[in-house]
C-alpha cells in the first residue's frame, strides 16, 4: 500500500494529491466544512472522509489510532492570521487548530 496518510483539514485534497504522487494513499481525512468534505470525498473515493469540527475536546484516540498511520498531512485553518481575510475581523481562537496537529502526532505517532 506504500505511505498510509491522514489529511487534516482536508480541504477539496490538495495535500492528499501532494502525498498521492510521493506514493501516499489517504486513508483518513477530515475537514469541518460540509463542501470541502464532499469535494475530498469526490477526488479520493477510497478514503474515509470525517465532517467534524476537531476541537481540544475532541482526543484524537476516540478517531484515529496508534500506528494506523505513517504521515500527517494538515493544514489548519490560516485566515485569521495571514493576510487572505484581509480587513475582516480576526478570530485568535483560530490559532489553536495548529496545536490539534501536534495532539495527533502525538497520538498515532507516525
Amino acid at each position: 500500500m506504500g505511505i498510509r496518510v491522514l489529511d487534516m483539514f482536508c480541504g477539496a485534497g490538495g495535500s492528499s494529491a501532494g502525498a498521492q504522487v510521493a506514493g501516499g494513499t489517504t486513508l483518513y481525512a477530515v475537514d469541518a466544512w460540509d463542501l470541502a468534505a464532499i469535494t475530498f470525498r469526490d477526488n479520493f473515493t477510497k478514503a474515509t472522509v470525517d465532517i467534524r469540527t476537531l476541537t481540544p475536546r475532541t482526543p484524537p484516540s476516540k478517531i484515529v489510532s496508534e500506528g494506523e498511520f505513517d504521515l500527517i498531512a494538515a493544514s489548519p485553518e490560516c485566515t485569521n492570521h495571514s493576510p487572505a481575510k484581509g480587513s475582516k475581523p480576526r478570530c485568535e481562537d483560530s490559532r489553536g487548530t495548529s496545536r490539534y496537529v501536534l495532539a495527533y502526532a502525538a497520538a498515532v505517532r507516525p
